[in-house]
């Protein structure tokens, strides 16, 4: 993703053996306290875009968490020789080190004089003195901070997980990064579930995640896999009333429900709505197909769709629908109103609101939008010239109404209302004459 800050980040490439990638190994890379973890800190703190390639994908030139990114500098953490390491290398290596740039050897400096000889750039030097850190860290730290939020947003989208989990577990280091903004994104994930499973395993024991006790499982008989994904949602929606909402709840159903009401996220919102869903695992089934086989009248869950789920065009149709099916077709036309600013172009949502104008006697823009249903052939054409024909016929245009009534009637030649509007759209042309 190349922008101004891209341009404008130091980057830095640690090239790390396995244990990196797996928690609770890294304690063997903490001699001379130079822990993996420490020093991505340092360097976030300092201002670098920090990522992490493992040592054996460098030689096998598969960079599955880096791709053909470039790096200011590369820091080598590994138990093994660096000469063992170079020894190995691919040939295009040093095309990810840019120009000038740093290598670094954390264990060993015995090997500086091959390195400077391999790579035309400054020889290793000692951690705590590479010369390239910028003079003001804050600005700095922002553009490397919001550059790797960036790289893991497209990571995301790309399902690449290599890179996705890489960067990540780059950004927790940040001590102000919040979890929460991370999981806000999968709202605009392809396949949410996959990502949130991978986010949860890395999220395992962070202090952001709520704890749940056993009663809790036990009272509502949820397994490992729904509890973890639920601990998420709660993150993503900062529900604070959790223990509250546990208490009032008498059954599975009533807890989905209740929970889904405090979501401020469609990704959480969509936990919530498939705790209800024996036997479903999360993303296995759509929104639509849990409210229309669960909640299709209940107003509030409806509702609550359409505003932490505005982008998904079926909670706009779903409870507009029921709206009208309850005869409260202002309501309705409303509501399509109100969901044709994220989807203007839906057929449905432009009849509901074309409904209503009618019935507040607005038929030029009644009018207005059956024309564009006609040219987009979306519903159907004998429906959109019956809706064209009344408001016509509503205004007085004798010579319109008979047009339409032309064209409907080569659709269906039988239609009684057609017969008996165009004999009195003929009668008051002659009248006028």
């Amino acid at each position: 993703m190349v922008d101004e800050r891209n341009s404008l980040c130091k980057k830095v490439l640690i090239l790390a053996d396995r244990e990196f990638l797996y928690p609770g190994h890294c304690e063997t890379f903490h001699e001379k306290g130079l822990g993996v973890d420490s020093i991505i800190s340092t360097l976030i703190e300092n201002g670098f875009a920090v990522e992490i390639e493992e040592t054996i994908d460098c030689i096998t030139e598969n960079y599955y968490r880096t791709g053909n990114n470039k790096f200011d500098a590369a820091i080598y953490i590994s138990k093994r020789s660096i000469d063992d390491f170079w020894g190995g290398l691919g040939p295009n290596f040093f095309s990810k080190i840019n120009d000038g740039g740093v290598f670094i050897d954390v264990f060993s400096s015995k090997s500086e004089k091959e390195i400077s000889e391999l790579y035309s750039g400054e020889v290793a030097q000692l951690f705590s003195n590479i010369d390239i850190i910028p003079e003001n860290k804050i600005i700095q730290k922002e553009f490397a901070i919001d550059y790797l939020f960036q790289e893991l947003i497209q990571a995301m989208e790309e399902e690449n997980l290599l890179r996705m989990d890489m960067l990540f577990r780059i950004l927790l280091r940040d001590k102000k990064f919040e979890v929460r903004k991370l999981l806000g994104s999968l709202d605009s994930s392809p396949k949410p579930e996959v990502i949130a499973n991978r986010i949860v395993k890395i999220l395992a024991n962070h202090p952001e995640m709520p704890q749940i006790d056993d009663s809790f499982v036990e009272k509502f008989g949820l397994n490992k896999d729904d509890i973890d994904l639920m601990k998420l949602a709660i993150v993503a929606s900062k529900i604070n009333n959790f223990g509250n909402i546990v208490q009032k709840s008498e059954s599975i159903k009533s807890l989905s429900k209740n929970l889904f009401l405090e979501c401020n996220t469609s990704f959480s919102g969509k936990v919530m709505l498939n705790l209800c869903i024996t036997g479903k695992r999360f993303g296995a089934v759509s929104n639509s197909w849990i409210i229309r086989n669960n909640w299709m009248e209940d107003e509030d869950i409806l509702e609550h769709w359409t505003i932490n789920s505005p982008t998904d065009e079926e909670s706009w149709q779903l409870f507009s629908r029921h709206l009208w099916n309850k005869k409260l077709k202002l309501e309705c036309a409303e509501v399509a109103k109100r969901g044709l600013k994220y989807h203007p172009d839906s057929a449905n949502l432009l009849r509901r609101k074309a409904h209503g104008l009618r019935i507040e006697s607005k038929h030029e823009e009644a009018i207005e939008i059956e024309k564009t249903l006609l040219k987009s052939t979306k519903l159907s054409q004998l429906d959109t010239l019956i809706y064209l024909v009344r408001s016509y016929y509503a205004l007085e245009k004798w010579q319109d109404v008979l047009h339409y009534i032309t064209q409907g009637l080569e659709i269906k030649p039988d239609l009684e209302e057609f017969d008996k509007k165009k004999i009195a759209a003929q009668e008051f042309i002659t009248n006028e004459k």
